[in-house]
This record gives structure tokens, C-alpha cells and sequence, in this order.
């Protein structure tokens, strides 16, 4: 009887550690999987980041113009005018580089009250634009841009001015990085 007995126990003892060994290596292999993932998702935040940075860079600011410019009101029905707070600029955006396509870029509209010669900036927004030019093409674009606080009524005459901040090019990037421009 302590002969089965201790046949059993031995029994139940090799089967045990068999256990103990596939739970180990059970655990082994995903601690491999979790470090494997982990690894991988911080190369690709660091190519994500890298190819931002490239996109950001490719079409300097100066090979781009935006042409034919309006400023409209709210509404979009006549040119622009003292009311509301927001306001859509229209025009064309042309892509001077020879080589990348222009997927974003990022305009800044001033609004300055004139009055005579002394103006004084009582809005100002900055907003994104997405287009997909290629090199050496326009494109025309309406975006809207939005004034906080709201804009009263001008003491002389309302005068506004743009600049490109920033470009965006999409050109030969695995990631796409221009979508969803955020400067």
C-alpha cells in the first residue's frame, strides 16, 4: 500500500512539475509578447514624430502663395462686414515647390480697426487648411475662420491681413502625418 501510495504521489509529482513548466513557459512567452509590443509601438511614436517633423519641413512657407483672396462674412453671401465673429477667407493656394505635394497648410487671418492711420489688431485666429496639391498646381479653398471675443463694430474701418505659419507635406511618407494637422 505505501508502494501505490508513493507511486501515486510520484505520479501526481510529475505531472505537477510538467504543469509548473508550461505555466513558466506560458508566462515566458508573453512577457516576450508584451515586451515585443511595447517595443514596437515606441518605434513607431518615434517614426510618427520623425516623419511629422520631416513633413513640417519639406515645402518651406515661402514656395507657398495664396492667391485671389476674400474675406466673406458668416454667411458666405456678400463681402466681408462688421457683424458676427467668424469669418471665411476664399482664394488659391499655389504650390511653388518643384518637387513635394502640399497636403496642409496653417494661415493666420489678422483683423486690425482702422481708424485714419492708427490701427490697432482686435482679432486675430489661426486656422488649418487641408489641400492636396502637387507641385507647381493650385488649388482654391474656403475655410472659416473664428474671432474670441466676438467682434463689435469697428471705431474706423476694419483692415485684415494673412500670413502662412506653417506647411505640410504628405510626399513619400509612410504615415501620413499632415492628417489631422496639428501645429
Amino acid at each position: 500500500m505505501n508502494s501505490a501510495k508513493s507511486a501515486g504521489d510520484a505520479k501526481a509529482s510529475g505531472v505537477w512539475s510538467k504543469v509548473r513548466f508550461v505555466l513558466f513557459v506560458l508566462v515566458g512567452l508573453a512577457i516576450c509578447v508584451v515586451t515585443i509590443v511595447y517595443l514596437h509601438n515606441k518605434w513607431e511614436e518615434r517614426v510618427r514624430r520623425a516623419e511629422r517633423e520631416i513633413a513640417k519641413n519639406r515645402v518651406p512657407v515661402s514656395e507657398v502663395e495664396i492667391d485671389e483672396r476674400k474675406l466673406l462674412r458668416k454667411s458666405d453671401a456678400a463681402p466681408y462686414s462688421t457683424l458676427g465673429a467668424s469669418r471665411a477667407l476664399t482664394g488659391r493656394v499655389r504650390n511653388k515647390s518643384t518637387h513635394y505635394e502640399l497636403s496642409a497648410i496653417q494661415v493666420e487671418l489678422t483683423l486690425k480697426d482702422c481708424v485714419e492711420k492708427d490701427c490697432e489688431i482686435v482679432g486675430q485666429s489661426t486656422e488649418t487648411i487641408t489641400l492636396e496639391i502637387p507641385p507647381g498646381q493650385s488649388r482654391d479653398f474656403r475655410e472659416t475662420f473664428f474671432f474670441k471675443p466676438t467682434l463689435g463694430n469697428p471705431r474706423g474701418r476694419f483692415v485684415w491681413s494673412h500670413r502662412v505659419v506653417q506647411t505640410c507635406s504628405n510626399s513619400g511618407l509612410r504615415t501620413r502625418p499632415c492628417r489631422g494637422f496639428l501645429f
